[in-house]
């Protein structure tokens, strides 16, 4: 049974307490997140997922890295059927980057807070090819290496 708690303006670490006071299995958090009217802030978006493949950084130039993998996001499942996913391509620059590649590994459950972005080009058959996919900003752990280790 899943329970969800109405949060405002909170911050993960007091996302991380209610977790332990209320026992939530982390595989069922619902990540909360409020948008905030106006400015650059309509294209937030929030999610929670599997990493699909295996984690690698690309560093480019100096001290620049990035991550380019998918999300498996789990779609709420009908009665008698299987259990479906969304496959969200992400992007991640940075810092955040550098903590997914220590920290995480194929089949780990993270959140993901960022904004989307849509991008086409021309394969080399001559194709036209329209991405959306998300950039992240924040990443939120719920599940390390030791975790994947241990199921």
């Amino acid at each position: 049974m899943c329970q969800m708690i109405e949060l405002f303006y909170v911050e993960s670490k007091i996302i991380k307490e209610y977790i332990k006071r209320m026992r939530f299995d982390k595989r069922i958090l619902f990540f909360l997140h409020i948008l905030k009217i106006g400015g650059d802030k309509m294209n937030d978006v929030s999610v929670i997922g599997r990493i699909v493949k295996p984690v690698h950084v690309k560093e480019i130039g100096t001290d620049k890295y990035v991550i380019n993998n998918i999300l498996a996001i789990s779609k709420k499942k009908k009665e008698g059927s299987e259990q479906t996913a969304d496959f969200i391509p992400i992007v991640v620059w940075g810092k955040p980057a550098q903590i997914i590649e220590q920290y995480c590994e194929k089949g780990n459950l993270i959140g993901v807070t960022g904004r989307l972005s849509s991008r086409q080009y021309m394969a080399q058959d001559g194709k036209y090819h329209f991405i959306v996919e998300i950039i992240v900003s924040k990443i939120h752990l719920i599940e390390g290496k030791r975790y994947v280790n241990e199921r």
